[in-house]
């Protein structure tokens, strides 16, 4: 997930994704955002938990990032990671500013 923001000012983006379920079937996958260390990255990912019933099954959640004032830093980035206490399944998030 990548946005191009304004350097100054807040920010608010949303990103809808949807994800197909290659594990084990009856799976519950809880989200866990981890932002790198001094980033000001805020997000929200909801539902924060995905129940997969079944193999193949897909499901769709919104993440929420937002900010302030990033300037012409380099990027801000974290990574959403969802687990099942045995499988972790990483996307990473990236928030720059237009030069």
């Amino acid at each position: 997930m990548s946005a191009k923001v304004s350097g100054t000012g807040s920010f608010k983006v949303t990103f809808q994704r949807t994800v197909t379920n290659v594990g084990t079937q009856n799976s519950i996958y809880k989200a866990k955002v981890v932002a790198s260390p001094g980033s000001k990255l805020f997000s929200q990912v909801l539902p924060s938990a995905l129940s997969m019933k079944s193999m193949n099954e897909k499901q769709s959640f919104t993440v929420t990032v937002s900010g302030d004032n990033i300037g012409t830093k380099q990027p801000l980035s974290a990574n959403l990671i969802w687990s099942d206490g045995t499988h972790n399944v990483r996307s990473p998030i990236v928030v720059y500013a237009m030069s």
